[in-house]
């Protein structure tokens, strides 16, 4: 299946705001899974799959390493809202470090993939 620009930016902007939604949720609402830093490999995960997504979006009108700190200052931001906004969450370096990984993940995916097609 291949999406044009505007498919993988409805994509990437309906992942943001589930992003969104579910990190500024109470955190009775959701529970952990009891398995060892799942936690932060959701966050990982989240932010590979959010980073892929607007890198494909948005990668001939803006530079890539934009894009990517764009997400970076966006997951600052989001911990920082939990902080304030949230029950039963709170601000954790090791959240924004894991959401830093994955977005580079996500890059590096984005630059493979995208290499394979220039070929």
């Amino acid at each position: 299946m291949h999406l044009t620009n505007k498919g993988y930016q409805t994509l990437a902007w309906l992942w943001m705001v589930t992003i969104t939604v579910l990190s500024l949720l109470p955190g009775s609402v959701t529970p952990g899974m009891g398995i060892p830093f799942a936690d932060k490999l959701g966050h990982f995960g989240f932010y590979s799959l959010f980073a892929w997504l607007a890198l494909n979006a948005y990668h001939e009108k803006f530079p890539e390493r934009t894009i990517l700190m764009g997400i970076i200052a966006y997951s600052i931001c989001i911990e920082g809202l939990q902080r304030w906004m949230s029950v039963g969450r709170h601000f954790e370096f090791l959240d924004i470090l894991a959401n830093i990984i994955g977005s580079f993940a996500g890059y590096f995916v984005f630059l493979i993939l995208n290499h394979k097609k220039r070929r």
